[in-house]
């Protein structure tokens, strides 16, 4: 589901795959129209290069990677520019030949539908091209994909969307409840139904 405020946007969704698996990736970058757009190039443009480039797989050091080429492109002295500047991303790795799945996440979280109900996976609490420091590293978690899964991953952008009548955010609590309720529904179906709260 992507509705951007203007024509371009500082969110994005992305997604390749390498040999048997498939890297997807949902970010929300710093700035709205241009300067958003443009953090969403950089960040599409090195995902792409560290994946098919450099060969790394493990999506805790695939971020590890983007957060340094980040630093480096916008200012590596961080005093000297708006610390700000970056993004929050949810990163999923899906092996398809050994039926598993890797996440991590730079703020963002990941949010998985099983038979076994709705779980939430979160993200480490430092954002790509924030002040996290090279010595501390992205974290990774492991998913078993037996059993039949569905994956969650998102902006703040639809949380964070004011009510027409209300006037009021929609809000984390809300789409936490609005994905548990359609999760069991086929994929359109789920679509069909976040358009029409949205």
């Amino acid at each position: 589901f992507y509705q951007p405020k203007d024509i371009i946007s500082g969110d994005f969704y992305w997604a390749l795959r390498k040999d048997d698996k498939l890297y997807v990736a949902a970010a929300d970058c710093t700035g709205h129209g241009v300067p958003g757009a443009l953090m969403s190039m950089i960040g599409v443009t090195f995902l792409r290069q560290i994946i098919n480039e450099l060969n790394v797989t493990d999506t805790s050091e695939i971020l590890n990677r983007l957060h340094s080429l980040v630093l480096n492109t916008l200012n590596e002295d961080i005093s000297t520019r708006n610390s700000k500047d970056g993004m929050d991303v949810a990163l999923l790795k899906i092996d398809l030949l050994n039926k598993k799945a890797q996440f991590s996440g730079a703020v963002r979280p990941l949010y998985v539908s099983s038979k076994k109900g709705f779980e939430i996976i979160k993200g480490d609490r430092y954002s790509i091209g924030g002040i996290k420091s090279m010595e501390e590293t992205f974290s990774s978690v492991e998913i078993d994909l037996t059993g039949g899964k569905s994956f969650y991953m998102f902006s703040d952008g639809f949380a964070d969307q004011f009510g027409q009548q209300t006037g009021k955010k929609f809000m984390v609590k809300n789409l936490q409840n609005l994905l548990a309720e359609v999760s069991a529904l086929p994929m359109d179906e789920q679509l069909k139904r976040v358009s029409k709260v949205f």
